[in-house]
């Protein structure tokens, strides 16, 4: 078959012919072939006798775009189906689906459930062995984190020491004492007998010059016994003798009682310092077994410290909580606006508990065992029921506010928008009409 262009063979529109490629190419399926040797193909039509048919520009035009105006037209049907659809399934879902109606109480004042317990450490020290776990179940009395007590023992043994010193010493001033008060009663012993024998002789000194004086009255007075000075110097001398024992006997008196005074004194001294000191034993005691921390009741360990042997705590730093083996209680206070009637007992809730730093700290699920019923200006005390697993997120701090978030119905989506375009309409704020002026007179 020959090849090259064919003489004679001039189509319609070829003044642009030089930038249209060969008719062939629309007009034969085969257009990569026809590509290739256009010409051949003109050729091959006019050997079997068909005259070559000449095509206008118009013509050709609307045969190339005649395929695409209908591609575009189907587009158009397929986005309006596509559209009609999503609004179709929008309305479903807006008339069907059902959505939770929340109420939210920020910052609402909370009573903990009195069978949550904080594991303190009650002294300062450096963990030894530590059987904190998260959800563990404990009994009463068992151990839970053990210190180190090498500063509490040295202080008991000292203390010990010293209240065993003084026991010892507070021993010697007993039996001082009472050596003392034995002394003092031989003494009492003996000056009352001087006493008494000082009371004879004068007795004696008085009875004689009774005797003599009643012989110088039956003699008269010129007899020789009527000098009676010997008799009045015996009397003199016993009376006085008797008055210096009595008067040594009171400042001897006098001094054994200063002295049992002083002693006294010296004894409740030292009664008080083995008060203090027994104290100070039973206070250092207390220490020592602060080291050791046990279970004060049976429960189930939620949220604990992390602590590894060698870590130190602080007195008074919280390492647990100590909650019930079952479900506890929260009491929430919450505001009676927006509340209504709308809570009540079997509701699902969530307590948002807050961090040290104020952030949420964690999402505790909950549910409504009771709604107290409340004045329309009084909070309303709702009581929340926790599952014990939620021990494990609660907050090593004290918790005194929360947020509490109650889901008290399911409605429609549609309704709600319904609802909220209402409120926004109703609800805003209107424009107060101006004031009325008289009109004026003529």
């Amino acid at each position: 078959m020959a090849s090259g262009p064919v003489l004679g063979l001039r189509p319609a529109g070829a003044d642009d012919a030089a930038h249209r490629p060969p008719l062939a190419v629309y007009l034969d399926p085969n257009a990569a072939w026809r590509q290739r040797a256009p010409h051949a193909a003109v050729a091959g039509t006019a050997a079997l006798g068909h005259a070559p048919h000449t095509l206008s520009t118009r013509s050709l035009r609307h045969g190339m775009t005649a395929p695409v105006r209908g591609g575009r037209t189907r587009g158009h049907h397929w986005v309006l189906a596509s559209l009609l659809l999503v609004l179709a399934g929008l309305s479903a879902w807006g008339v069907l689906a059902r959505v939770p109606v929340y109420v939210v109480a920020l910052h609402a004042p909370l009573a903990l459930d009195p069978a949550l317990q904080v594991v303190m450490a009650p002294v300062a020290g450096q963990v030894r062995v530590t059987h904190l776990q998260v959800g563990q179940e404990v009994e009463a009395g068992d151990v839970l984190v053990a210190l180190d007590s090498t500063a509490q023992r040295l202080q008991l043994e000292e203390a010990q020491q010293h209240l065993g010193a003084l026991e010892a010493h507070r021993t010697a001033r007993r039996q001082e004492g009472a050596a003392l008060e034995a002394a003092w009663q031989a003494t009492a012993q003996a000056a009352q007998a001087a006493q008494a024998e000082a009371q004879s002789r004068h007795d004696d000194a008085v009875r004689a010059l009774q005797g003599a004086q009643e012989k110088v009255q039956r003699l008269g007075p010129l007899s020789p016994l009527a000098d009676l000075q010997a008799q009045k110097t015996a009397v003199e001398t016993t009376h006085r003798s008797l008055q210096q024992l009595a008067y040594a006997q009171q400042v001897q008196a006098a001094e054994w009682g200063a002295r049992l005074a002083q002693h006294q004194r010296e004894v409740v001294v030292l009664e008080g310092d083995l008060v203090v000191a027994k104290a100070r034993v039973a206070q250092h005691a207390a220490a020592l077994e602060g080291t050791t921390l046990r279970a004060a009741r049976a429960g189930r360990l939620g949220a604990v410290a992390a602590l590894l042997p060698g870590t130190v705590v602080q007195a008074g730093a919280w390492l647990g909580i100590l909650g019930p083996r079952g479900p506890f209680l929260i009491m929430v206070d919450v505001p009676p606006a927006g509340t209504g009637r709308h809570l009540r007992a079997g509701q699902p809730a969530w307590l948002h508990v807050p961090s040290a730093s104020g952030r949420f700290a964690g999402t505790l699920p909950a549910t409504v065992v009771q709604v107290a019923e409340a004045g329309p200006d009084v909070s309303i005390r709702v009581v929340l029921r926790l599952a014990p697993e939620t021990l494990a997120q609660w907050p090593l701090q004290p918790l005194a506010v929360g947020t509490v978030v109650v889901a008290v119905a399911q409605q429609a989506p549609i309704t709600q928008a319904l609802r909220a375009l209402a409120q926004a309409l109703w609800d805003r704020p209107r424009t107060p009409p101006g004031p009325v002026l008289p009109a004026n007179s003529p």
